[in-house]
């Protein structure tokens, strides 16, 4: 066993003192005038996101909406999305009378709610589909 102390070992000595500076340096750090701004136009920045972020999601859901009516209208056959195109304008609360969807492939959709009263789904595929 050794005589040592934790405070005669010159390394042990060496790394407290380090730590006690760190920290006094930290804390000098702080509260200086500059990490004071930093910190106040961090949190700025944040709220600025935010807020940009919320005043964007109109547009955001009327381009997509937009996108939507445009596939549903396509004249494009097959399958182009025209079931996930009405499942959202149906969800967004649109009303789809009058639609112009021909040769769209509508098997097996499950669409509640929709209206299609005088919508042209000639030459459509329909099979299996539920627009009740």
């Amino acid at each position: 066993m050794s005589d040592e102390t934790p405070n005669s070992n010159p390394k042990v000595g060496v790394l407290a003192r380090a730590s006690r500076s760190f920290k006094s340096g930290a804390v000098r750090l702080e509260e200086s005038a500059l990490f004071m701004y930093l910190r106040a136009f961090s949190r700025a920045g944040i709220i600025l996101i935010a807020l940009g972020f919320f005043l964007d999601l109109d547009d955001r859901q009327a381009a997509t909406e937009f996108r939507a009516w445009q596939t549903l209208s396509s004249s494009a056959p097959g399958n182009i999305g025209k079931a996930e195109a009405m499942e959202y304008l149906v969800a967004a609360g649109e009303v789809l009378d009058r639609t112009q969807a021909r040769s769209a492939y509508l098997a097996n959709a499950k669409i509640r709610g929709v209206s299609l009263s005088y919508a042209d789904l000639s030459n459509s595929d329909l099979t299996g589909a539920d627009m009740r």
